[in-house]
């Protein structure tokens, strides 16, 4: 039986299905995402869903993700994991390509926020932007958080030319 989900991960698999119909439909609420993803599975809506996933046993989670697995929209949610080390080496690649490292080309500035005379970007807004669609919000985070504590903050070198 696959009982190795905990209900704060089938709750986040099942709000990235629901970031995914948001997306497809930009007319659509992230509320009304939710509670379309709650009605898949046989739910009134997201609350319903919810609670009663929070209050299902550790066996009772596990048939759970099966009747997930099962589901024609919402089985790859659960299907094998992704190739960690592929997602993080895309990512890396993309802000390699869009930002460079503000330590390669801009001023030191002890005054400033950042302690350059340059404006930093928002790695991990940039990165979910790009591929919350692709990969989990953890492993986005989890990419922006090494980028940054390795190589310092990012930029965009525009001199406006």
């Amino acid at each position: 039986m696959d009982n190795q989900y905990t209900p704060d991960e089938i709750s986040s698999k099942l709000k990235f299905a629901a970031k995914q119909i948001k997306q497809s439909d930009k007319q659509i609420k992230q509320a009304e995402a939710l509670d379309k993803v709650a009605e898949y599975l046989g739910y009134k809506n997201w609350s319903l869903l919810h609670k009663n996933l929070y209050s299902k046993s550790p066996e009772q989670a596990g048939m759970f993700v099966l009747k997930i697995k099962k589901h024609p929209k919402l089985g790859g949610l659960f299907s094998d994991e992704i190739d960690a080390q592929a997602a993080r080496q895309e990512m890396e690649n993309w802000v390699r390509k869009n930002y460079s490292r503000l330590v390669d080309f801009a001023f030191f500035d002890r005054e400033s926020e950042n302690g350059y005379a340059w404006p930093s970007v928002e790695l991990n807004e940039e990165l979910q932007e790009e591929f919350s669609d692709q990969y989990p919000y953890e492993l986005i985070e989890e990419v922006a958080i090494d980028l940054e504590m390795n190589n310092g903050p990012w930029g965009i070198e525009n001199y406006g030319d």
